[in-house]
Formats: structure tokens, sequence, C-alpha cells
């Protein structure tokens, strides 16, 4: 909102300028602005701003105000603790590294972290793999998709997401995002009427921002297509109360060295 009113009033008044330049780095980083206080008296001070540019940036200003600010890069992980590390050790000393070569599969370490990881989500079952593309990989795979098929999917995602896609040799069909950087709920309705093929819709919840998904799987079946997720950046992000992957039929984590879970490279394929 605040770039299109920049773009729009770009050649008038330097207080405006000034204002709009003073917010726009910020609302896109980590910071909080330096002329936040300024920016704000500037507004009150200049009639000539329409209401809707007041209300706008002093909306933004003061949420700004409100938010915690990120200080550490985001590429980098947290530390694996003590105890991780005693229990990596361990599995290396045992020389049990292949999850089958064991007397009861519930003795796997990776079998304890697929029951760890599906009951804490709420899910019936958890397989544990290589990434959460070969997850959604397999989440198209069991789902029915054949060579040719469409498949709808944000426009704002990873490149894991339409790669597993044309993987599987299907086609993607890109859905716009909305201001929130979730889907854009009335463009996924154009678009699967425009595309009356496509069956089949994977919704990233890309930085842990989830859309209305009451409101997602209420236009699926309207168009009788299937919902699978994307839950790469989601892990312990709630819903009205619940976890991620519950809506659609088929549910991808990833335990990337970079997510909430770590196991360097990683990901799990979770059915409710």
């Amino acid at each position: 909102m605040i770039l299109r009113l920049f773009g729009e009033r770009r050649r008038q008044s330097s207080p405006m300028s000034l204002i709009l330049l003073s917010i726009v780095p910020y609302v896109l980083g980590l910071q909080v602005s330096p002329l936040v206080g300024r920016s704000s008296n500037l507004v009150k001070k200049n009639k000539k701003l329409d209401a809707t540019v007041i209300e706008t940036i002093e909306s933004e200003l003061e949420s700004r105000q409100k938010r915690t600010v990120l200080t550490k890069s985001i590429k980098t992980p947290d530390p694996v603790p003590a105890d991780g590390i005693a229990a990596a050790v361990a599995c290396m000393e045992s020389g049990r590294l292949f999850r089958y070569n064991l007397n009861s599969a519930d003795e796997s370490e990776v079998s304890k972290c697929e029951a760890d990881l599906a009951a804490y989500t709420g899910h019936k079952y958890a397989l544990g793999l290589n990434s959460c593309g070969t997850a959604i990989y397999l989440s198209l795979m069991c789902s029915g998709v054949q060579p040719g098929d469409q498949v709808l999917t944000n426009g704002f995602t990873f490149t894991a997401v339409p790669s597993a896609i044309v993987h599987a040799k299907c086609e993607p069909v890109y859905v716009e995002a909305d201001d929130r950087f979730c889907v854009d709920l009335s463009d996924l309705d154009k678009k699967m009427a425009s595309h009356p093929d496509a069956k089949y819709f994977i919704i990233s919840h890309m930085r842990g921002k989830i859309a209305d998904m009451d409101k997602v799987e209420e236009i699926c079946d309207k168009h009788n297509v299937l919902l699978l997720e994307d839950c790469a950046h989601s892990l312990g992000v709630l819903y009205k109360g619940a976890h991620t992957g519950h809506h659609g039929k088929i549910a991808s984590f990833s335990s990337q060295s970079y997510k909430m879970l770590n196991s360097g490279e990683g990901g799990f394929f979770l059915y409710r």
C-alpha cells in the first residue's frame, strides 16, 4: 500500500516525499525508522495530504513502534543443543546409521523423530525424507497427478515447490499474493475458474504467514480441487489454535538448516 502511494505521489511536495522515504525501507525491513517521530509530526502539519494517506502512514508508524526488532542474521541457524549433540554421537558410536538394520522399527532414531513430530502437530502419520521438496513431490504422486496436469500454487513461493511440480511432469499455474504475502483468495477463485483442468493446489505458507484456510478450503471444494499444504516455513504456527497442515490432504514440512527443526537437510510427509 505504501509503495503504491509513493508511486502515485512521488512528484508531489517534499514533506510527502520525506514521510514516505522515511517509512518505505522500514516497512520492508526489520528496523525502526529514525524519522518515526518527525514523520508523525509532518503528517499532522501537512493538511494537503488526503485522509487515506494520513491514516495509512499513521497506522504504519504506530505498528512499527510496537514491533519486535530482529537483530541477528536470518541466515544464522540456532545452535544444536547439548543433548542433541550427545544423541548424534551415541548414534554414530552405535554404527547403526541405517534406519532398517534394527531389531524393531521403533528403535530407529528416525522413527522416534517421526512419532514425536506427528504427536506435536496432531497428524496420524509422519514419514521422514531427505527434503520437503521430496515430500511435496510425493504428495503430488500420491494424489494421482498425471504427466501434463496443471497444478496451482502461490506465485510467492520457494523454488522447491514449482520444481516438485515440474519433477512430477506437471505444469505450475501461479496464483497472485495479497498485501500480507499470502495467497490472494480472489485470484485463487479466478485461476481455478479459468483453469478447470487444474485439480490440485499446493498452498505455501511462506515465511509462516497463513491465509484464511477455511476460505481456501471452501474455494477448493467449490472447484473440486485437492488441497495440499507446503508447511516448510510454518512448523509451530497455529491457525485457530491448531497446527498448520490439517486443511490439506497431505502436508509437507522441512527440517533444513534454517527452519524451526534443524537436521541440516531433511523433510517430512505428514498425513492426517
